[in-house]
């Protein structure tokens, strides 16, 4: 709760700072659904920021159902040039399923799955998305058998988070990184694992 005052509080000092012509609301949010044979989910994103990236002198016709699809195909290679997984090491193909206009969130959605050979144990999410907008940051849910599981926030400062999941895979996955752990800077996320899941502060689900 104290996060989601922070958030609206820093969205409000951004629209009174920042010029008329500037980005109020600088987020994207990714939802990440796990399962057995694939992870899923939708990424929003704001159409200000997806604009600029592919050069329109406006956003209005990215949340047009009629002009939407002709830059899908831009859309859909700037996410996959910007966005990256893998799971337990192995770099995960992306496969859209679809890119929609959101005009009352003034927002695009790109629903995406990604197949996995068997249950993920270690995911690892690398954001990159708008680095011309050094305040961009990129909201996280991980679920687990539609259960939200964890929450990360990704930004210019740090663009990667890891995730070990909490059935078997996860315990195999934590083995095998603590095998290493006196040999290699300490895993912030193995080291959460370890202590028994202690976590630090999250986010609350900012919508």
């Amino acid at each position: 709760m104290r996060l989601t005052r922070l958030s609206a509080a820093l969205v409000m000092a951004l629209a009174v700072a920042l010029p008329t012509s500037a980005h109020p609301a600088p987020f994207s949010y990714l939802d990440v659904r796990l399962a057995p044979s694939e992870i899923a989910g939708t990424l929003v994103l704001h159409d200000f920021d997806v604009a600029h990236e592919l050069g329109l002198p406006a956003a209005d016709a990215l949340l047009d159902p009629a002009t939407l699809p002709q830059h899908a195909a831009a859309i859909i290679a700037l996410v996959e040039s910007r966005l990256r997984m893998t799971a337990d090491g192995t770099d995960l193909r992306w496969e859209v399923t679809g890119v929609r206009p959101l005009p009352d969130r003034t927002a695009i959605e790109v629903a995406y799955r990604m197949p996995v050979r068997s249950a993920v144990g270690h995911l690892t999410i690398h954001a990159a998305l708008f680095p011309y907008d050094p305040i961009h940051q990129t909201f996280i849910n991980i679920y687990e058998r539609d259960v939200l599981t964890r929450q990360e926030i990704l930004g210019a400062t740090r663009s990667t988070a890891e995730y070990y999941t909490g059935g078997r895979q996860g315990a195999v996955a934590v083995f095998k990184a603590c095998l290493d752990f006196r040999h290699v800077a300490p895993n912030r996320a193995v080291e959460r694992h370890v202590r028994g899941g202690a976590r630090e502060p999250e986010p609350q689900r900012v919508r």
